[in-house]
């Protein structure tokens, strides 16, 4: 093994240690902070983004660090899309003419009552 090639395994070793570290995630984040916010506000889901900078070897980590690493270090960033209001004038069906749901009348049911002290009839 000459020494050129001993260094290399040495070097790429140590390259492949320092990004499984734990922080990698965070590093990542806080380098990337701007493509990431670009990334989300363009509609990509943080399950999406973690599977392709996975695949190329960007992050070394579980899910869950990255979504830690992204909650904590974006703040702004909304992870959720937001909820649209909900509409002023909503009509009900019944305002629609529409039939809603049908109004079944149930007979009551008789419940048992336990009576410590029966009657004399009842027991014959």
């Amino acid at each position: 093994m000459t020494k050129s090639s001993f260094l290399q395994d040495l070097h790429e070793d140590t390259r492949q240690h320092l990004s499984a570290n734990k922080g990698s995630a965070r590093r990542f984040v806080i380098c990337n902070r701007d493509n990431l916010n670009q990334a989300i506000k363009q509609g990509y889901t943080l399950k999406s983004l973690w599977e392709h900078l996975s695949r190329k070897g960007l992050v070394v980590c579980t899910y869950q660090r990255f979504c830690n690493a992204v909650q904590r270090y974006l703040p702004e960033t909304p992870l959720a899309p937001e909820r649209l209001p909900e509409p002023a004038n909503q009509t009900t069906l019944a305002q629609k003419g529409r039939p809603g749901p049908i109004k079944v009348d149930a007979p009551k049911l008789i419940s048992f009552k336990w009576n410590p002290n029966p009657k004399k009839e009842d027991l014959e």
